[in-house]
């Protein structure tokens, strides 16, 4: 069951678009690797549903300029 998944490895997809994949609702994440996705430039705020996300996988995503993540009220 996907909305069970924990981990998701990504790292190296060229043409990632992850607006696309709904992947705000995959609450039960923790780990999600996004690394040497050339082509992901922001992340979604809808990110921020990733209650359980506790690491989060960058490196070499050279073209990542935003990351709409943090709480403006912090």
């Amino acid at each position: 069951m996907v909305s069970r998944l924990t981990h998701l490895n990504l790292s190296g997809c060229e043409k990632l678009e992850l607006s696309s994949l709904g992947i705000s609702t995959l609450t039960s994440l923790e780990t999600l690797d996004l690394s040497n996705c050339k082509s992901v430039t922001s992340l979604p705020e809808s990110m921020g549903n990733l209650i359980n996300l506790k690491d989060l996988h960058l490196a070499n995503s050279t073209h990542l300029k935003d990351l709409n993540l943090v709480d403006s009220s912090i």
